[in-house]
């Protein structure tokens, strides 16, 4: 029996001893420790570092006032996660933001952005990728246009082009205009067109475009305007002309629409008064009794029924009788007092 307990001494001993190890130089304990730190070392220097392979901004034409984001794409060799951090700068002016996006309002109109992304494993770090942008001018939109003229618009009047434009900044765009009569593209190139020379049922449209730097809008064009019917002007008081005892006062008036069928009538008159309503000749024999100051209102008119009014005042006299004349002599009409 003591032979077999020894043997079961012998070998715990053993088994002690290599399990435990120590600070003993003994041959075999050193040998039991020295694997483990090298195997350690080699898998810290294995590790590769990540790569950002894309970085781009959206939008990539950013206007004034709008949020901009970055979108990166980034692996790493050894398959670990990877993080990603941003630093962004305006003009060159770094930020203090570190997130993907850079908020509406920080930039505006001609402002440099730019984004740097780099990504990490934890151990080791990426090499930077940039992305850069300029803030533009977005193009401006029209959103109406219309005429700023007079409810019945005829040949003559001034006809005014009103625009609504919305753009995204406080700069006013500039505004180009092409004035249209009758489908024929005109010289004139501002906001105000006149009609001087044109007629009645001539078409007119203007067509808008909006710039703003570089950046120009769709053209629009308004709808027509057609141009209504012109009074004929009468062309002034006409001298009374002597014919026998009456007094002639032939009138004579112009229609800017070329109507020729024009009519004549008296509104206001002396008695006695009458007037040719084709010819315009207004024929007065005045009598003594009607020696004095009268109103007379004449009246014109095309076949549209539009028409003007010309008002003035005369004043008759009774003329001596010269020796020898017969019967009474007529008062005669002084020249015009005034035109009203």
């Amino acid at each position: 029996m003591s032979e077999k307990w020894l043997a079961g001494l012998g070998a715990f001993a053993l088994g002690l001893v290599c399990a435990c190890g120590g600070s003993d130089s003994s041959g075999p304990q050193q040998r039991s420790m020295v694997p483990a730190q090298p195997r350690q070392a080699a898998q810290q220097g294995d590790n590769r570092a990540p790569e950002v392979t894309q970085v781009r901004l959206e939008p990539s034409r950013p206007g004034p006032g709008d949020s901009v984001e970055a979108r990166a794409v980034a692996s790493d060799p050894d398959g670990d996660p990877v993080k990603l951090s941003y630093r962004w700068t305006v003009n060159g002016r770094p930020l203090a933001l570190s997130g993907s996006t850079l908020p509406g309002g920080t930039a505006g109109r001609d402002d440099r952005i730019e984004v740097s992304v780099v990504a990490s494993d934890g151990l080791a770090d990426s090499q930077e990728a940039r992305a850069r942008a300029s803030v533009e001018a977005r193009a401006p939109s029209i959103v109406s246009v219309s005429f700023d003229a007079p409810e019945q618009t005829k040949p003559g009047d001034d006809v005014s082009a009103l625009v609504d434009v919305a753009a995204d900044d406080s700069s006013l765009p500039q505004l180009e205009y092409r004035w249209f009569v009758n489908e024929r593209e005109m010289r004139d190139r501002k906001r105000t067109f006149s009609t001087a020379g044109l007629k009645r049922g001539d078409r007119i449209v203007v067509k808008v475009r909006a710039r703003d730097g570089d950046a120009l809008s769709e053209t629009m064009s308004s709808k027509e305007l057609v141009l209504g019917n012109s009074p004929p002007k009468i062309a002034g008081i006409p001298k009374a002309e002597r014919d026998g005892e009456a007094f002639r006062y032939q009138f004579e008036a112009e229609d800017p629409d070329g109507d020729r069928s024009l009519r004549w009538r008296l509104t206001e008159s002396p008695p006695g008064m009458t007037i040719d309503p084709i010819y315009g000749i207004a024929t007065w024999r005045p009598t003594k009794e009607q020696a004095g100051t009268h109103a007379i209102e004449v009246e014109v008119s095309d076949n549209q029924g539009l028409g003007s009014r010309l008002r003035f005042e005369v004043t008759a006299k009774v003329t001596e009788q010269r020796p020898g004349d017969a019967g009474q002599a007529p008062a005669a009409p002084a020249a015009p007092a005034r035109e009203s």
